[in-house]
């Protein structure tokens, strides 16, 4: 099964992320849906059910306390230029901290490492063909306050590909001290 590890958002935010959402909607992108927005700590790809069981225990074990993370800005990937990816920041050094931590841990564990280095972002739309409708849109929107959340936990889940689009299910949750 295709799984990685992610922060799910409260309620709260995802309804003011789709408002950013509506505000840079153009017919060239697909906009995330509210119940599959969530923050990426890291992907891991495809498991089977043994190292699903591995990973679970190598998360079991963290420990570390509830942190908060707050929301606001928008940018894209990999430039204006040629945007790609739609995104807000989040700023939170304890979300890198966790991440760093679940990357050293895994690595520990027999999992590759990544590459590059955590970018705390979270993805809201991506986009095929960028019009001058978005940035007009989105030029006004790169200081946008979205909001803070507590984080106290974090979850390994599953990832279907449907043509529908992706459907994300928990495998496990995860609590922070």
């Amino acid at each position: 099964m295709r799984c990685f590890i992610a922060v799910d958002l409260a309620d709260m935010l995802k309804a003011k992320i789709a408002e950013v959402q509506q505000k840079i909607a153009d017919k060239g992108m697909s906009i995330v849906k509210p119940d599959n927005l969530h923050v990426t700590l890291k992907f891991l790809g495809e498991l089977d059910e043994l190292k699903v069981n591995k990973v679970c225990h190598v998360l079991a074990g963290i420990k570390q306390a509830i942190f908060e993370i707050s929301l606001s800005g928008l940018g894209v990937f990999p430039s204006y230029k040629n945007p790609k990816v739609a995104w807000v920041g989040i700023e939170g050094k304890e979300l890198k901290d966790l991440t760093n931590l679940i990357e050293q841990l895994l690595a520990e564990n027999g999992f590759p490492k990544e590459d590059r280095e955590f970018n705390a972002h979270l993805t809201i739309a991506r986009i095929k063909d960028a019009s001058r409708d978005f940035y007009k849109k989105s030029d006004g929107l790169k200081d946008v306050k979205i909001g803070k959340q507590v984080v106290k936990e974090f979850s390994l889940k599953k990832s279907t590909l449907l043509p529908t689009g992706p459907v994300y299910e928990n495998i496990r949750k995860f609590d922070l001290s």
